[in-house]
């Protein structure tokens, strides 16, 4: 403590923000904390229960995570930072910030040069399980998108999709919906609506008994000539697997398993 309010004083730009886990965003920052959640909101209950001490420095154009002995740099808000370092801990909360880039460059990349070699434009895209909103922010940048509806039955990431919304500008979200599971059996949109499907990480998650209620829904929601994108992780790595539906051809499908990770 001594040694970073020394470093405050030095330099009044930066404004570090030091906590105790597990954190609360409401809270006001810049104080120790200590509070006793209920364990089965993280991922790792052990993690959860775990006090260690990290802080979040504010360099204007981006913040500093500091975890130990390690330090994560990202231009995501302090808000965003607590939001996430709550709902997952702080073993797991720095291995999302990279996530556009290392999982949506990765995925999607492949899918959105087909898309536009065959022309594709102004796509409505439904994401499936938007989680903390990183395929949501690749979606943003990508030309062939005209509008994004997304949706995920973890209220706490839908909360941090919205509020990326907010502080990063994503202008072609027009939605961010928390439903329930048996909500996502019945999808709030009519037949037809969106030209990409997109279910990144979500399949494996489902229960084997019933799974197919909902990937029926995202083929009802899909356009005709529309393209969907199932990707769900195995154990030796990713394994994808999609149900092909009338309206895209079979030579389509193999020439989108034959791009790296999508199909």
């Amino acid at each position: 403590m001594r040694g970073r309010r020394r470093a405050r004083a030095r330099d009044r730009s930066v404004r570090p923000t030091t906590c105790r886990l597990p954190s609360h965003p409401a809270q006001a920052q810049g104080k120790r904390r200590h509070l006793s959640p209920d364990p089965s909101r993280y991922y790792n209950p052990a993690v959860a229960r775990a006090e260690r001490d990290y802080s979040i420095e504010d360099h204007g154009a981006e913040r500093v995570l500091r975890v130990d002995d390690r330090e994560y740099r990202t231009y995501y808000s302090a808000r965003l930072l607590e939001m996430l370092i709550e709902r997952k801990g702080l073993d797991r909360a720095p291995l999302y910030l990279p996530f556009k880039t290392t999982r949506g460059h990765h995925f999607l990349g492949p899918l959105f040069r087909y898309l536009s070699g065959r022309g594709a434009r102004s796509l409505r895209v439904l994401e499936v399980g938007c989680s903390f909103g990183h395929n949501t922010e690749y979606l943003e940048e990508q030309p062939l998108v005209a509008e994004i509806h997304a949706f995920d039955v973890d209220p706490d990431f839908v909360a941090m999709t919205r509020a990326k919304v907010d502080e990063l500008g994503l202008r072609k979200v027009r939605q961010a919906l928390a439903l329930t599971d048996e909500a996502t059996t019945r999808l709030p949109f009519g037949g037809g609506a969106f030209d990409v499907v997109l279910a990144v990480g979500v399949i494996e998650h489902l229960p084997p008994r019933g799974r197919h209620r909902h990937v029926d829904e995202y083929y009802r929601v899909l356009a005709p000539g529309g393209h969907i994108a199932i990707l769900a992780a195995g154990r030796a790595g990713v394994r994808i697997r999609a149900p092909v539906p009338p309206a895209i051809p079979r030579r389509d499908l193999r020439r989108l398993r034959s791009a790296r990770g999508v199909a």
